[in-house]
């Protein structure tokens, strides 16, 4: 991920900020659209998780710029969602998720550079945590 594409993150997720609550409910409405099985790694109220998500979203988004201080942030991460069942495959289908989330929050804003923006800091992220679980075995 380049400098623009950072700016472009962070622009589209400053849009959003408004509507964070909406944003977090949506995302896992369609995560669980996607795969339905994935609904049993979480709890029935799904109020606590969605702030942790979100928050976690925002501080990432916060140091995009500077990626070291996110590496051990992400690996822990990783690990724990490891142990909350999350398999690699589940990556996939959660970016998917993701990404439709915003470019439905963004609407006619929505560009593909966002889009590409998007996707190269999520397969950055995914890929830390992915480390992290792996590094954990």
């Amino acid at each position: 991920m380049d400098f623009k594409q950072v700016q472009l993150v962070r622009t589209s997720f400053q849009a959003v900020q408004p509507q964070v609550d909406g944003l977090a409910a949506d995302f896992y409405t369609r995560l669980f659209s996607y795969d339905p099985t994935l609904r049993s790694l979480f709890d029935d109220d799904l109020h606590e998780q969605e702030r942790k998500f979100m928050t976690m979203l925002g501080l990432i988004i916060d140091y995009l710029d500077q990626p070291f201080k996110l590496y051990a942030i992400l690996a822990r991460l990783g690990d724990q969602h490891r142990r909350y069942g999350v398999l690699p495959a589940y990556y996939a289908t959660i970016g998917r998720a993701l990404i439709a989330t915003m470019a439905s929050a963004q609407s006619a804003g929505w560009t593909p550079d966002m889009e590409a923006a998007w996707l190269a800091v999520y397969s950055w992220v995914a890929g830390e945590m992915q480390a992290g679980a792996a590094g954990s075995d």
